[in-house]
């Protein structure tokens, strides 16, 4: 009797294992299902991916560039072609596109699946610095392999002095160009004294703590040294404390 009170024991013990076996099996079942499937799926996508379909096959240039050599941007471009188009570094070809004397700012979009979209924005230069250089309109420092010839203010200054004669150049600019005076060359002389030639072959010296005020003196002043004179002065020195020097 006691051995089988055990072996119904043992039945009634299986036989309560049997749903919960079920359960497992039927959670595991759709859950490996859907692995697979998802395995599946980021294998093929993965295979697109690295297929000819994602491989840039064209750059798009875009840019209004008037002294960047197209031919020089195109070598520095032509690496990319044939490469996966989600792999490319922007961060790195902005940077080597960066590094030409004549980019301001580089622009760049993956234009899916194929292309690449690449925007140059050109330095505006607005004068030659010590005859080696060029200013652009942010005041930046910038050297070309080659210096083109362009008629823009030309601005002389020890290394060091460039934001001043930089801040000298953005502060009288607009005055000469109110009077109608075309500005050829600033240059700073003595110590720390500035010298205005314009290509009217007028030379306008001015000390260098005072330059604002003698510009708006010498704006009021010129009209009237100006009477009853066809030709302009070789030089006018406003550096005296009590007035000022023509020379005709």
């Amino acid at each position: 009797m006691g051995a089988d009170k055990s072996i119904n024991r043992s039945r009634t013990r299986i036989a309560n294992d049997k749903p919960a076996v079920h359960w497992v099996v039927s959670m595991l079942l759709p859950a490996l299902f859907w692995s697979f499937i998802l395995a599946a799926g980021a294998l093929s996508l993965l295979k697109l991916l690295e297929s000819r379909y994602f491989s840039v096959q064209s750059i798009h240039l875009q840019g209004t560039m008037k002294h960047l050599d197209h031919v020089q941007v195109r070598k520095r471009l032509n690496y990319l072609i044939g490469k996966q188009l989600f792999a490319i570094n922007l961060s790195q070809v902005q940077k080597q596109l960066g590094a030409l004397p004549w980019v301001a700012r580089v622009t760049l979009r993956r234009h899916w699946p194929r292309q690449l979209d690449v925007e140059l924005t050109e330095r505006q230069a607005v004068a030659y610095w010590n005859g080696q250089s060029l200013i652009d309109n942010q005041g930046h420092v910038f050297k070309p392999q080659v210096l083109p010839h362009l008629s823009l203010v030309r601005l002389h200054a020890p290394d060091s002095h460039r934001a001043m004669i930089w801040s000298v150049y953005e502060q009288t600019s607009p005055y000469f160009h109110a009077m109608g005076l075309s500005l050829q060359t600033i240059d700073q002389f003595g110590i720390n004294d500035w010298r205005f030639v314009f290509k009217s072959g007028l030379r306008v010296q001015m000390a260098s703590l005072a330059y604002l005020t003698q510009v708006q003196q010498f704006k009021t002043l010129f009209p009237r040294i100006m009477q009853g004179h066809k030709k302009v002065p070789v030089d006018i020195d406003f550096r005296y404390k009590n007035g000022f020097a023509v020379q005709w």
